[in-house]
């Protein structure tokens, strides 16, 4: 199998080409593609109770997640390059590939910055931030978009990746050329979540930068051709759509029965989180904000379980560990039997 790498110009990195093998046992074959979504009619306004709480360890948070289709999550992680695959029910992780080496990372420490994951057909798409780190420093190894497709393991190696989604941005009411230049909490660029749209399109959700009209939207832009562009094609994007969340951008976002849940959240570290529900691009309703209580979470990403169960991942790198001095849980010298995050099960009648 090959890998198409195509070298991130727009960061002053010459355009090349590259191909590897992987040894990861997957099919040659293409995976599929999930058929156009259909947009329902909204319905009752929906209600979230809480339904169950599970710990998973070995990190401290699950910033990208998806469900597989035995049940289980794979999760993603932006303090590692590493997917982790769990039993809903949490514990350690049954799996851990390693896509270092897959992504081609150049840096020492290795991180993608994996930061969100979508499903469509029998393939999972994952993006990282796209942004500077949070010194304001470029970093090669956070421009990545791949995919992976699932097997009797739960997850294949990605076999292509591109590092050029964000090679020359062009958004409207977006100061592109600052996005570009500052720290993510400052208004650089940030894509935190990602979703299918209709027709194949996949939607990406940015935390940052929100739009330059007055009241600071949050901005979904649609990328209409996601397979091609990860085989060999350029990405092509419609327009952004602005979301009113508050002055908070997106901090991820699922596909349920034809709408859309959000978690809004503050563009620096505040903890000021919402849920809302929003009808996707063809309605063109605003997003309605929903009454959860989040105040046991630091919610950083959702999974659609089925059945009207939804799961919040918390992000709990922060988390002073006493038995550590009260060095935070992402800290380096914390054992990773030691780190671990939660995640709440939310009913969601629709």
């Amino acid at each position: 199998m090959s890998i198409t790498h195509t070298s991130l110009t727009g960061c002053g990195i010459a355009a090349s080409a590259l191909a590897l093998l992987v040894a990861c046992g997957q099919s040659s074959a293409p995976v599929s593609e999930a058929q156009p979504i259909e947009q329902r009619q909204p319905q009752a306004e929906p209600t979230l109770v809480q339904a169950a709480n599970y710990t998973y360890t070995r990190t401290c948070d699950g910033s990208a997640a998806a469900l597989l289709p035995d049940g289980r999550i794979v999760i993603g992680n932006d303090e590692d390059s590493v997917l982790r695959i769990y039993n809903l029910a949490g514990g350690a992780p049954a799996a851990e590939p390693d896509l270092r080496e897959a992504l081609k990372l150049v840096s020492k420490k290795g991180e993608a910055d994996i930061e969100a994951a979508a499903v469509v057909g029998d393939r999972i798409y994952w993006v990282t931030s796209h942004g500077l780190n949070s010194s304001g420093e470029l970093e090669l190894d956070r421009y990545r978009f791949f995919a992976t497709a699932t097997d009797a393991n739960g997850v294949a190696m990605p076999t292509v990746f591109r590092d050029d989604l964000l090679k020359d941005p062009k958004f409207p009411s977006v100061d592109n050329a600052k996005a570009s230049e500052a720290k993510p909490g400052e208004g650089g660029w940030n894509i935190e979540a990602m979703a299918p749209g209709p027709n194949g399109s996949l939607l990406f959700g940015f935390r940052s930068p929100l739009t330059d009209t007055p009241s600071g939207s949050a901005m979904v832009v649609p990328l209409t051709n996601p397979a091609e562009f990860l085989a060999k094609g350029a990405p092509v994007f419609s327009a952004p759509i602005p979301l009113d969340l508050g002055g908070r951008g997106i901090r991820d976002m699922v596909l349920i029965n034809g709408r859309y849940l959000l978690i809004a959240g503050e563009v620096s570290d505040g903890k000021r989180f919402d849920l809302y529900l929003w009808d996707g691009p063809a309605k063109g309703n605003p997003p309605r904000k929903l009454a959860a209580d989040l105040s046991d979470l630091n919610p950083e990403a959702l999974v659609d379980l089925g059945g009207g169960k939804i799961l919040v991942l918390s992000d709990e790198g922060d988390t002073e560990l006493p038995q550590y001095g009260d060095k935070k849980c992402k800290n380096k010298n914390v054992k990773a039997a030691e780190r671990r995050f939660h995640g709440q099960v939310f009913s969601l009648a629709i």
